[in-house]
C-alpha cells in the first residue's frame, strides 16, 4: 500500500508542472489606515488622515490554475525607497469573473536589500486578504483594496497582537 501511495505522489508531482505557470504581480499599495488587534479588541487608525504614500510591491509565484481556484508559491517584496524587503509567500485566488478574492500568507524568512543588506529568519508573518476588480480583456490590470497584517507571536514588541494595515492598491498580474 505504501508503494502505491508513493507512486501516486510521484505521478502527481510530475503532472503538476503541466497545469502550472509563473505569475508576476507588480503594483503599488497605498495605506489608508492601520490598527492593532489582539486579546483586548481592535484599535484602528483614522482612515481619512493618512497621507497618500504609495509603496511599490511585487510578487513572483509558481501558480496552479484549478479553475475557480488558483494556488501559488513564491516570493513577495515591498520597497520603502531605501530598503526592499523580500519574503517567501503563498497565494490563493478565487476567480469570480470580473472580481478576484486573494488570500496570501508569507514570512518566516526575510532578505533586506538597500542601505542595509541582510537575511534573517524569525516568527514574523504577513497574512493578507484583498478583493480586486479585474480590468481589461484578460483582466491583467487590477484595482482593489485589502488588509495586510504583521503577526509576530510572542515578540517583545507586539506580544500576541497583530498589527494591520488597510490599503487601496493597483497592480498588473502577468502570466509568464
Amino acid at each position: 500500500m505504501k508503494r502505491v501511495v508513493l507512486i501516486a505522489i510521484v505521478i502527481a508531482l510530475l503532472a503538476a508542472p503541466a497545469f502550472a505557470q509563473f505569475r508576476l504581480d507588480v503594483g503599488v499599495i497605498v495605506p489608508r489606515g492601520a490598527g492593532i488587534s489582539g486579546d483586548n479588541g481592535s484599535v484602528g487608525g483614522v482612515l481619512a488622515d493618512w497621507p497618500f504614500i504609495p509603496i511599490p510591491e511585487a510578487g513572483l509565484y509558481y501558480q496552479w490554475d484549478l479553475g475557480l481556484l488558483k494556488l501559488g508559491v513564491g516570493a513577495r517584496a515591498a520597497s520603502l525607497l531605501l530598503e526592499t524587503f523580500l519574503w517567501p509567500n503563498a497565494i490563493a485566488e478565487v476567480d469570480l469573473g470580473p472580481v478576484a478574492i486573494e488570500g496570501q500568507f508569507g514570512g518566516g524568512a526575510f532578505a533586506v536589500f538597500g542601505l542595509a543588506n541582510s537575511t534573517a529568519t524569525g516568527k514574523v508573518f504577513f497574512p493578507d486578504l484583498s478583493a480586486w476588480l479585474k480590468i481589461g480583456k484578460k483582466g491583467n490590470f487590477r484595482l482593489g483594496a485589502g488588509v495586510i497584517g504583521v503577526y509576530a507571536p510572542g515578540s517583545s514588541l507586539f506580544g500576541n497582537n497583530m498589527l494591520y494595515l488597510v490599503y487601496l492598491a493597483g497592480k498588473v498580474a502577468i502570466m509568464l
